[in-house]
């Protein structure tokens, strides 16, 4: 090589160096907790989910205090695992008296969302004498503090919970405080709602989650205006619809009806999803089909208190609807 090409090589810059990442002689900034006032510490904080906010306790004293502050959700996180596949609903009530769970979970304590693993595992009673000793102790048990219980079950076609109707019912006694249930997933008794809300010491649910419900009985006479008193928000997507014959006017088409359309009995409706759900009147005869457009305009159209909508409306009719109702916010996805 001539020294005139390797002058030119010693010039040329080496592949490396160009794509290289710049240096920067700044140290990165690094944020002591120690340092931050407790209005932003408690602001921070305002922006977590409720079982972060739960989580932030276990990091030190200062933030078990923050998580105290009145602008701050006070509601609590507790979890029950049924491990074992010999448990009855018996044996949770006698848990629950064995452990002092009531003083736990006290009137006067923090609301409380009691999440419970593994609820399919539960076994039936053999006797319903059995259950009606239950009612009979359920006042003594009650869990005050719990306002929300998460029940859901796993997405997993093979591992979704299957769970009976009065096992269901007899938990939801010892929950008198009950405004939020979330049976996603769960395979139960169509009517399990209504015994659910009947549970409420004199009020009903205010929020219903069941996606993925099978034949779930929403509609008269299982669920009627009585249980729906308070019903703000209702969470339906995939699942499957139950009414019956004489109920048939929930479902119907007809424009010139004012009277009747979907969720006629839930006046107090804000919130609604049903993404992918369908209906059908007569369980194992007829085959499940999809809520028409027809009968998704007509309930927009009719309902008073409907502010939020998630449904298979086309986006046609979303644009038709937008026009008449401009107050309702429309989600297709």
């Amino acid at each position: 090589m001539s020294r005139k090409a390797e002058k030119s090589a010693e010039e040329r810059p080496n592949k490396r160096q160009c794509v290289s990442a710049p240096t920067s002689s700044r140290a990165p900034a690094v944020i002591n907790f120690d340092d931050i006032n407790d209005d932003v510490l408690v602001k921070i904080m305002s922006f977590l989910e409720i079982e972060e906010l739960n989580d932030a306790t276990l990091i030190n004293s200062r933030f078990n205090e923050a998580r105290n502050h009145p602008s701050l959700d006070q509601t609590r996180t507790a979890t029950i695992v049924i491990s074992s596949e010999n448990i009855t609903v018996l044996d949770l009530y006698e848990m629950i008296a064995s452990r002092c769970w009531t003083r736990t979970f006290a009137e006067n304590s923090n609301n409380t969302c009691l999440k419970i693993v593994g609820l399919e595992k539960l076994q039936r009673l053999e006797e319903i004498e059995e259950y009606n000793d239950l009612g009979r102790r359920a006042p003594q048990l009650q869990l005050p503090s719990v306002t929300c219980v998460d029940l859901s079950s796993s997405r997993d076609e093979q591992h979704r919970a299957r769970v009976g109707y009065y096992d269901i019912a007899y938990v939801a006694r010892l929950l008198p405080s009950l405004r939020q249930v979330d049976l996603s997933y769960v395979r139960a008794g169509g009517a399990v709602i209504a015994g659910i809300s009947q549970s409420s010491r004199g009020r009903n649910l205010a929020c219903i989650k069941w996606n993925r419900a099978e034949r779930a009985c929403l509609a008269p006479p299982f669920f009627t205006a009585q249980h729906a008193t308070d019903l703000t928000e209702l969470y339906l997507d995939d699942a499957q619809i139950t009414g019956l014959e004489r109920e048939r006017d929930m479902f119907s088409t007809d424009s010139s009806d004012h009277e009747h359309y979907l969720w006629m009995h839930c006046g107090r409706l804000e919130r609604l999803s049903m993404k992918n759900a369908s209906w059908e009147l007569f369980p194992g005869v007829t085959s499940p089909q999809p809520f028409s457009q027809d009968m998704l305009i007509k309930m927009v159209r009719h309902h008073p208190t409907l502010r939020w909508l998630r449904s298979d409306l086309t986006a046609e009719n979303v644009a038709m609807l937008k026009r008449e109702k401009p107050e309702i916010t429309f989600v297709s996805e």
